[in-house]
């Protein structure tokens, strides 16, 4: 373990952290760190998430910011002097300083607020871009430096549960809605290129929203995607509401790292609640690695 300060608090099976420190050659990414009500949690209510920077161990130490709602999915300009998220169909920028959030009106360059249901950061252009799946879809980009929004695309339908912006080929990559597997590949201004499909789906747990799943770039060139899922209790069973990370290969669309996410908090008095089984699946490296 690295680092890891531990303190049991409950029956054997809850444990408490204080963040973790990075290994320099784990990929990375920054994105939304959600933290799942114990069992039974029928509806996966939250017990609160944070925006960090994470790796495969879990959130590190010191990268940690407490939102006050909660939110679906967090995009963060490396910048850091704005977070956006997206919670009941709409969009919203956070002061990083106070965690204060401002509800941001879609509309302008002939658009109107038709909710935000998938987000990303397009690097090269400073560009907030958001799907929507009214009608028959919309891509919209928010020019940070401008301060106003352009339509991208009409979708035609093709539903986007989630995506991300790659800026080795300066594509967006969006998961069809209705599918773990077939990503429909975007050029800047929008026009369909392509798609990608992965060798394997990106499985769903029943009873979590399909949207309630997160496509970050990694640090290494991968797309790192955050799921909710059951992780293992002491006995093996999947029966924990908890966090899971597939790493995923844009070029060859391998699934090369699949695993439960632990997510740290950095309040002892909040209590991260985690099951120990997934600490002991960290220390064995017990990861299902597919080439």
């Amino acid at each position: 373990m690295r680092g890891w300060q531990i303190r049991i608090v409950s029956i054997a099976t809850i444990v408490v952290f204080t963040g973790t420190a990075a290994w320099a050659d784990e990929p990375q990414f920054t994105g939304l760190a959600n933290l799942y009500q114990p069992a039974p949690n029928p509806y996966w209510s939250e017990a609160g998430n944070w925006v960090a920077r994470m790796d495969r161990n879990g959130p590190i130490a010191g990268s940690l910011l407490r939102l006050n709602d909660n939110y679906r999915l967090i995009v963060a300009p490396p910048d850091g002097s704005a977070y956006y998220g997206i919670r009941s169909s709409q969009l919203y920028r956070i002061d990083p300083a106070v965690s204060a959030a401002t509800r941001m009106v879609i509309s302008g360059g002939g658009i109107t607020d038709m909710g935000a249901y998938a987000a990303t950061y397009d690097t090269k252009r400073d560009r907030i871009i958001v799907s929507s799946l009214i009608s028959e879809g919309h891509l919209m980009a928010y020019s940070r430096v401008a301060n106003e929004w352009n339509l991208m695309a009409v979708l035609n339908g093709a539903d986007l549960r989630a995506m991300v912006y790659r800026p080795a080929d300066d594509i967006l990559y969006g998961l069809r809605s209705g599918s773990g597997r077939e990503f429909y590949k975007y050029s800047a201004n929008g026009s369909l290129l392509g798609t990608l499909t992965l060798q394997k789906a990106i499985p769903f747990t029943q009873g979590t929203d399909s949207l309630d799943l997160q496509i970050l770039m990694a640090s290494d060139g991968q797309f790192a995607v955050i799921r909710p899922g059951y992780v293992p209790d002491p006995t093996g069973a999947l029966t924990v509401p908890g966090v899971w990370l597939d790493l995923i290969n844009p070029d060859t669309g391998a699934i090369t790292y699949e695993g439960p996410l632990p997510i740290t908090v950095p309040e002892p008095g909040i209590a991260g609640v985690l099951i120990l089984a997934v600490i002991m699946l960290r220390q064995r490296a017990n990861h299902v690695a597919l080439t």
